[in-house]
């Protein structure tokens, strides 16, 4: 409840108008959470039974994991069979009767901030206080007055980000004690006030960085072929073990009910359904090797197909159930002498190119043998409905032709040994028979097959990235290009009648699920109820589909639809215990006309307390590379943490990304910042005519990997942002494009056809490194300290630009870490220090920082 004394605060104005020095302000909690009195059972002695136990000594014992206590009005416990509720009330405890008895007291307190503030807590009794699940001060002592003594009180100084954090207090009270009382009491900083700390019962909050990483996720999803059952993928984060646990369960979608014969299948490797429907196979892996297994549905027993494979790399069923074909890898031996010869550029990988190769494994019999071999790689791509041939792709290093590898896909006869040679593609994907096994379908860019999916005026280069859906037939060895005119970008296809073809798509902000009729070539929507799909599994039949998705400003769900009806209905939300008391702030499209006359989308993020009558500081994120970003809930870069720290987040869709059609994506190549930046610019612009309620000197922001690129180049092209956040950007070209792992091969798409002694207007022109006397936007550099994508000394250059040029810049290296922030503790330290940053510049609040980097 908010304290609003009025003579505090009279107190307060005449002492800073007066005497020019800062009182402190202290806040009281009027009422608590009570829980309790709970009849606590005495430790025994059987060599001596009539020690005494003190209360003192009880505290000690933890009763409850105080990480699964979330005290709330009415919620109720079951101990013992006895039931148990949290009820609000002052901060008074019962005494206990004829024996040891145990209390809860909680409060939460709310901060808008990162604050410093000393708790403080008084009792006549004994008691522990508890802080975010954290125990920070214990009063052992039992004071005989039934009045409280100040000379008693125990205090703590915390530091608390903004958000709500709970405090506990727990007691043992015993027979004979006068009634417990207690006080609580935070004593706040000069620069805070009771209208950003105070103290509530109330459990509403928004959502924070650990519901993000710690809650339960549904990862995929697989539908038996009759679409009886589905397993769905779990994970949590086990904070004993330090790491997320992945599990299983198994749905009857006919009754909706778990099968309880696997419940909880822990640590798998992969499952795959067997054609006869009430299989399945999953694999285990450990130090020693990865185990097969075959499971029973109907009998909820499994049995050992094999044991400690080594280097297995994954499997598929053959359609009849009766065999599986499984990959090996076969690594090169190593180089022991200290020096490496390079055999070409894919040489650069820290870890030796294992070549992988098929092998058969019968599921009766146990009879395997190997089926490829050579010098290339080999990948499964599909097994006849017949389950008498496969299609089998080989990859192999080209350096005559943009991406510089080549895929060559082979028909080959298992019973016969016969390989034919089918087509070759440059930036194939995985090829795939038909349901009569006559035709093939597989995705690839626009000028695969001499540019057969090119939809685009001569001369124009397209984005290969932006994925098109081919269907080869195999008896005349002809090509259609099936999406050529489809403006959305194919994720994947599920060919399930020879008559349709379902297809997941990329879809500007969102992903979408269409069916594509092969006779009349038309594309019909399904509408998921969705904005993203994170997983999706169809039976066998095509009319059953179950999926993950969620929506820009709702968390992941597990749904099933009906596609004959195409109905759909929510089937499990992972979620749906932390999400009851979480509030989250609304979503809307924000799109603007460039200066081209084309429409740019983008859409805006809101506090959950949004006030239009208000000034908000605004974060502007991007990515202005191959791909949207989508309407997905939480990601690396998760806009509802940075909307729930009081920030308005506007994320656009420069010219170029996927999910609009060729025209739009093909403006990504060689362009490297110049529409990008321009347009960057132009919708922070419009932005902030259309909205007052967004502060233009408070305004933000922040882009990774090519997004911070762009954050390095659109600051040396203005000066409209207040500060500026790029993690792992690129900041030299040339260096990116010879150095990072990947840097040669995505320069083949974004760069075609240029290179450092031809395209310096690009190569160097475009770098910000270049550029860097131009910048006088407040920077924070971020990068993992083992990128391999984007070397780290891409920001370190910069760094050191920045640095002798006395521009404001910070540097960030995360030890350890790739391309992508994974490791947990230093992923929640990571975000939190750019929003510490943001807080720095856009709210003149360098608390949290300062905090965070002391030294």
């Amino acid at each position: 409840m908010k304290n609003r004394n009025l003579s505090v605060w009279a107190f307060l104005f005449i002492v800073i108008c007066f005497c020019n020095t800062f009182a402190k302000n202290e806040i009281t909690a009027e009422k608590f959470l009570v829980l309790g009195p709970v009849k606590v059972t005495l430790p025994l002695d059987v060599h001596n039974p009539k020690e005494d136990v003190k209360p003192e000594d009880l505290l000690k014992f933890n009763f409850f994991d105080i990480s699964t206590l979330k005290p709330k009005d009415s919620e109720s416990l079951l101990i013992n069979n006895t039931k148990f509720s949290w009820v609000v009330s002052p901060a008074l405890a019962k005494p206990a009767t004829d024996q040891f008895e145990l209390n809860y007291l909680a409060s939460y307190i709310q901060t808008n901030k990162f604050a410093k503030i000393k708790i403080k807590a008084n009792s006549n009794n004994c008691f522990q206080l508890i802080v975010d699940g954290v125990i920070k001060v214990t009063k052992s002592k039992i004071s005989k007055s039934d009045t409280l003594n100040n000379k008693e009180s125990v205090s703590s100084d915390i530091e608390i980000e903004a958000g709500k954090h709970l405090i506990i207090i727990k007691t043992v009270t015993s027979k004979n004690q006068n009634t417990p009382i207690f006080e609580l009491k935070a004593e706040l900083d000069s620069n805070l006030t009771n209208n950003d700390v105070y103290f509530t019962t109330d459990t509403k909050r928004f959502v924070t960085i650990s519901d993000m990483l710690d809650n339960q996720k549904a990862s995929s999803v697989s539908v038996s072929p009759n679409g009886e059952y589905v397993i769905i993928k779990l994970s949590k984060r086990v904070k004993s073990k330090n790491l997320q646990e992945s599990y299983y369960k198994i749905i009857n979608l006919n009754t909706n009910t778990e099968l309880q014969s696997f419940k909880g299948l822990l640590d798998l490797t992969a499952v795959q359904w067997s054609p006869k429907n009430n299989l399945f196979a999953y694999t285990t892996a450990n130090k020693n090797g990865t185990n097969l297994y075959l499971a029973d549905i109907k009998t909820g027993t499994s049995k050992t197909l094999f044991e400690e494979m080594q280097d297995f790399g994954g499997f598929e069923w053959a359609p009849n159930g009766e065999f599986l074909i499984y990959s090996i890898s076969e690594a090169e031996t190593p180089d022991t002498k200290g020096l490496k010869k390079y055999k070409d550029m894919n040489d650069r990988f820290a870890y030796n190119n294992p070549n992988s190769f098929l092998y058969y494994f019968d599921i009766n019999s146990g009879y395997k043998y190997q089926i490829t071999k050579g010098n290339n790689s080999t990948s499964l791509n599909s097994i006849s409905p017949d389950s008498k041939s496969i299609i089998f792709s080989e990859s192999y290093f080209d350096a005559k032709n943009r991406p510089y590898s080549r895929n060559v896909y082979y028909l080959m006869n298992l019973e016969t040994n016969k390989i034919d040679s089918l087509f070759t593609m440059y930036w194939g994907g995985n090829a795939n028979f038909s349901p009569n096994g006559d035709k093939i379908a597989i995705t690839g860019g626009p000028s695969e097959f001499n540019n057969l999916g090119l939809n685009l005026p001569a001369g124009v280069t397209p984005n290969d990235y932006d994925n098109q859906l081919y269907i080869y037939n195999i008896g005349t060895k002809t090509i259609e290009a099936v999406t050529k005119n489809f403006n959305p970008s194919i994720n994947d296809y599920y060919w399930r009648t020879e008559k349709y073809i379902y297809l997941t798509t990329v879809d500007g902000t969102r992903e979408h699920l269409y069916l594509y009729n092969t006779d009349k070539k038309s594309f019909n929507y399904i509408n998921l109820g969705v904005e993203t799909i994170g997983s999706i599994s169809i039976d066998k039949q095509g009319t059953k589909a179950v999926y993950v998705g969620a929506c820009a400003n709702v968390p992941n769900k597990v749904f099933y639809i009906d596609l004959q009806n195409e109905k759909y209905k929510t089937l499990f939300e992972p979620e749906a215990e932390e999400y009851k008391d979480i509030m989250l702030g609304k979503v809307e499209d924000f799109d603007f006309i460039n200066a081209r006359g084309k429409k740019i989308e983008g859409f805006i993020h809101y506090p959950p307390d949004f006030d239009a009558s208000k000034k908000y500081p605004c974060i502007v994120y991007y990515y202005g590379g191959t791909t949207p970003v989508e309407r997905e809930y939480e990601g690396r870069y998760p806009k509802n943490i940075w909307a729930a720290n009081g920030y308005i987040v506007y994320i656009l869709e420069p010219s170029g990304c996927t999910g609009y059609g060729q025209e739009f994506s093909a403006l990504h190549v060689n362009d490297w910042g110049t529409l990008t930046a321009e347009e960057i610019v132009q919708g922070t612009n419009e932005l902030l005519k259309k909205y007052n309620y967004i502060d233009p000197k408070r305004v933000g922001c922040i882009g990774a990997s090519y997004g911070g690129f762009m954050t390095l180049n659109v600051i040396t092209k203005t000066n409209i942002f207040t500060a500026a956040v790029s993690h792992a950007g690129i900041s030299t070209l040339s260096s990116y494009w010879g150095d990072g792992y990947w840097g040669y091969t995505y320069s083949a798409v974004a760069t075609a056809n240029s290179f450092p002694w031809n395209r310096k207007d690009i190569y160097v022109d475009k770098s910000s490194l270049f550029n860097a006397d131009k910048i006088n936007t407040p920077l924070l550099l971020l990068h993992g300290g083992a990128d391999t994508n984007v070397p780290t000394g891409e920001s370190m250059q910069m760094y050191t630009a920045l640095k002798l040029l006395g521009k404001d810049v910070e540097f960030i290296e995360v030890d350890g870490q790739d391309h992508h922030i994974l490791e947990y503790n230093k992923r929640i330290l990571w975000s939190k220090s750019i929003l510490a940053y943001f807080d720095k510049y856009l709210k003149g609040d360098n608390n949290w920082w300062n905090s965070l980097y002391k030294n």
